[in-house]
């Protein structure tokens, strides 16, 4: 917590490098990814955004369970944001359609 705490810009740096990746719709959930997505969360755990991109990366990673528990849990914090809950229950359904590996990667 110290280190996040002396350098704030270090949560920055690795949100502005997750939303870069994460919003390309072809990535590829690499292990630099979910690093980076769990060091925001243990720095920042109130940040809902790092969540959401921890619910994409285990979406496309084929963790189905995983995901859907993570945007569950993120869903009722969003009362205050109704395009970022759209967002879950978009994903949401995509998921309770699907069964082990995401089929929405191109």
């Amino acid at each position: 917590g110290l280190a996040g705490a002396q350098f704030p810009d270090n949560v920055e740096f690795k949100m502005l490098f997750l939303r870069g990746t994460l919003q390309q719709p072809d990535f590829e959930p690499s292990t630099e990814l979910v690093t980076a997505v769990d060091d925001v969360i243990r720095l920042q755990p109130e940040l809902y955004e790092a969540h959401w991109y921890r619910g994409l990366l285990q979406a496309r990673e084929g963790k189905l369970a995983d995901a859907r528990k993570t945007l569950m849990w993120l869903r009722p914090r969003l009362a205050e944001r109704p395009d970022a809950m759209r967002a879950v229950d978009s994903l949401l359904a995509e998921l309770s359609t699907q069964s082990d590996v995401p089929t929405g990667i191109k």
